[in-house]
C-alpha cells in the first residue's frame, strides 16, 4: 500500500463499511423523501469527504464540480460546530456540481476527538422551488432567476437548532410546500444518519485509521 500504511484487508473492511452506510443512507431517502424525483427517479448523490472536500466515496449519480467548497469558502472550519448542517443550491459557486436550482444540497460535519474529519453529503433534485413553470422546469427560462429559489451556503442547522425562518421563506416559493419541507427532513436525516455511521467508524478504528483508509480511496 505505498506510504499509506494500512493492510489491504483492513482497507477493504473500511470501504465495504462506508459503502454499507450510504446504502442505509439512500434507504432512508427511498422511504422517507416525498418527491417523486427522489422516490421514484432515483436523482440524488450521497457522498462522504475528507475534511479537505476531497471526495472519499460516494453512492447514486455522478458528480462533477465542487459541492465542499462553497460552504468552506463562506464558512471558516474553525467556525463549523457540532450539529451544524449546511444548505445551499448554488449552481455557479459549486462548479457546474448543482447542475440546476432543483438540486439541493444538504452537508453536515463529522467530528472526531474534537476536530473535522470529514463530510457527509446528499443532493437530491426536489419538486417545486418555484420559477416560471411548475415542477421548476422551465425550458423557456432566459436566466437563472427564473429557474426558482436559490439559497446561498447557509446554516439549516446551528448547533443543532434548525433555521426555522429559511425554510419558511423557501417552502413559501414552493407551489408543494409541504413536499419541499419533507424533502429537507428526508436529507438531513440521511447526512446525519451518515454521519453517525462514520462517527462509529473513528471510534472502533481510530483517527489514524480511518484518515490513512480515506487517502487511500481517494487515489
Amino acid at each position: 500500500m505505498g506510504d499509506v500504511g494500512i493492510h489491504p484487508i483492513l482497507l477493504e473492511i473500511i470501504k465495504g463499511a462506508i459503502r454499507s452506510s450510504q446504502s442505509e443512507m439512500a434507504a432512508l431517502l427511498d422511504r422517507t423523501a416525498m418527491s417523486p424525483f427522489i422516490r421514484e427517479k432515483k436523482d440524488y448523490f450521497i457522498g462522504v469527504f475528507d475534511a479537505g472536500g476531497r471526495l472519499v466515496h460516494s453512492a447514486g449519480l455522478p458528480l462533477m464540480g465542487d459541492v465542499i467548497k462553497p460552504v468552506l469558502d463562506r464558512y471558516a472550519l474553525d467556525s463549523i460546530q457540532e450539529g451544524d448542517v449546511f444548505w445551499y443550491n448554488d449552481c455557479y459557486g459549486s462548479g457546474g456540481a448543482v447542475s440546476h436550482t432543483p438540486d439541493q444540497v444538504i452537508i453536515t460535519p463529522i467530528f472526531s476527538n474534537g476536530k473535522i474529519c470529514a463530510f457527509s453529503l446528499t443532493w437530491a433534485h426536489f419538486n417545486d422551488i418555484g420559477g416560471l413553470r411548475p415542477g421548476t422546469l422551465s425550458p423557456d427560462a432566459e436566466n437563472i432567476f427564473q429557474e426558482g429559489t436559490m439559497v446561498p451556503p447557509i446554516r439549516l442547522f446551528s448547533a443543532g437548532r434548525q433555521n426555522d425562518d429559511a425554510v419558511a421563506i423557501f417552502a413559501a416559493n414552493s407551489r408543494f410546500p409541504e413536499m419541499v419541507r419533507g424533502d429537507l427532513r428526508a436529507l438531513v436525516a440521511a447526512v446525519r444518519l451518515g454521519k453517525r455511521r462514520l462517527e462509529e467508524l473513528f471510534a472502533r478504528y481510530g483517527d489514524e485509521i480511518i484518515l490513512k483508509a480515506f487517502a487511500e480511496s481517494e487515489r
